[in-house]
């Protein structure tokens, strides 16, 4: 009687190949949607996907009508304020970088991608009011619902929530226009 590599690694002989099956996400909510090919062959499974609250809302109209300026115009700035500070939150150096650096703290220093993203958002956000900044990071960069940000803004309960979600974006689009103009973002700004 032989044992084969499967029998050896505790895996069933029978069991079908893991990469034929297309897996759900752990825990499926209203923000998964399963649109993305895995493949150009017509007829391959479609993976999933998780969409941001940015999405989800442009994708509902809560922007205005989708085609809409105003609405392309929200969801541009929502994107843009995400991936900017996603490019600031990212190492960009290796872990041997900070070998190379002497002195008493134990940080690895910014990347120059890294703190030119950092002057962009710091200049963005010294346009923004105390609402507008809370609501933004809670929804653009950590990911809750326009409701749950409308709560941690402590704004009145009978405040219309995509209404102040449509505010809030617009101060940051003009926000973003504004820190534009300028050649050097950490210089400009208040």
């Amino acid at each position: 009687m032989s044992i084969n590599g499967a029998q050896k690694r505790g895996m069933p002989t029978n069991a079908a190949d893991p990469l034929d099956e297309t897996q759900a996400p752990a825990v499926i909510t209203d923000l998964h949607v399963r649109d993305r090919a895995t493949s150009k062959a017509a007829g391959s499974p479609l993976a999933w996907r998780k969409r941001s609250q940015i999405q989800m809302a442009f994708d509902q109209e809560r922007f205005g009508a989708r085609d809409s300026q105003d609405a392309l115009r929200r969801f541009d700035a929502g994107t843009f304020y995400t991936k900017l500070y996603d490019a600031s939150q990212m190492a960009w150096r290796d872990s041997t970088a900070g070998f190379e650096s002497t002195g008493s703290g134990d940080r690895m220093p910014y990347g120059e991608a890294q703190g030119i993203a950092l002057a962009r958002l710091a200049a963005i956000e010294r346009h923004l009011g105390k609402n507008d900044l809370t609501i933004g990071r809670a929804v653009c960069w950590y990911g809750y619902s326009p409701a749950e940000a409308i709560r941690r803004a402590r704004l009145p309960d009978d405040t219309r929530i995509s209404a102040r979600l449509c505010e809030c974006l617009d101060a940051l689009a003009d926000a973003i226009e504004r820190t534009a103009k300028s050649k050097n973002p950490a210089k400009h700004g208040a």
